[in-house]
């Protein structure tokens, strides 16, 4: 939207900041996708060297939690469930999903031809809105506002975390090294929580390339990089332009992942700051 806005306060016609928009948009749309499945398609293939690997691994987790008094049925039910066939239908069955999502992306490319339509007429709405209900209409601008910032700050910080746990996965030399590294980029957008579910993937592919100690080097190198620049950095820069604290945040990411589901977890901040606004 702030490229058709600048466009427009330069003159050029509504029609063309509105292509140029949709064009972008698209762009970077079906270039997530393009990026998305290229990481993604290697992976149960790669997982299909590590077979012998991961028995091995389910035998030694098996016998360690025997050995600390955690035997019982269930627990012996949960790892026989957990076989390598199993894992790797789970990695291609992820893997076509994300190659079959064609009807979605043209559902969103039609609502964003629509939206942005829409953007180029905005102006004379708001000033409506804010003759007739000034105090709507400034909720709804600092909404609009605080919502734009805080994705660009996300995408931001989730692109430096990308990149240097990228790099340092690929110098202990753990396979797929990009892969998890653009699964950190993702889950970044989940607050509190994201770090977590960033770190496993790689953890449990250092675990069947080299071996345990490779998983905690992981977990250490991950905590370090990861724990240093979302919570005590991003969470500052985050504060400052959505106005809620780490508590509220986490409240909420609980809240809209009951009511939205796994979505919630990604808009949970938006959403708060939507309600809030009203």
């Amino acid at each position: 939207r702030p490229i058709g806005q600048k466009m427009i306060k330069h003159g050029l016609p509504s029609w063309l900041a509105a292509t140029v928009v949709i064009t972008v948009l698209a762009l970077i749309v079906f270039g997530m996708l393009g990026v998305t499945i290229l990481l993604l398609t290697p992976v149960p293939q790669t997982l299909m060297n590590y077979s012998i690997n991961f028995e091995n691994t389910m035998d030694q987790a098996t016998e360690l939690l025997t050995r600390l008094g955690f035997e019982n049925v269930e627990l012996s039910n949960f790892f026989d469930q957990i076989n390598f066939n199993s894992v790797v239908s789970l990695a291609w069955e992820l893997v076509d999903k994300m190659s079959s999502v064609g009807g979605l992306i043209a559902i969103v490319g039609v609502a964003a031809f629509f939206i942005t339509i829409d953007t180029t007429i905005t102006s004379g709405r708001v000033a409506i809105i804010n003759k007739r209900h000034a105090n709507i209409g400034r909720a709804m601008s600092d909404f609009e506002r605080r919502v734009r910032s805080y994705w660009v700050v996300s995408t931001l910080f989730g692109l430096i975390v990308a990149v240097i746990d990228g790099f340092a996965l690929q110098v202990m030399g753990v396979p797929l090294a990009w892969t998890w590294a653009y699964w950190a980029f993702v889950t970044n957008y989940i607050p509190n929580i994201g770090f977590v579910i960033g770190v496993i993937p790689p953890m449990l592919m250092a675990q069947l390339d080299q071996g345990w100690q490779a998983m905690v080097w992981v977990l250490v190198l991950y905590s370090i990089i990861n724990v240093a620049i979302q919570t005590f950095i991003q969470p500052k820069f985050t504060g400052d332009v959505v106005g809620l604290s780490p508590t509220v945040t986490f409240i909420s990411l609980a809240l809209w992942t009951v009511v939205v589901g796994i979505l919630g977890s990604i808009l949970a901040v938006p959403l708060t700051l939507f309600f809030k606004a009203l």
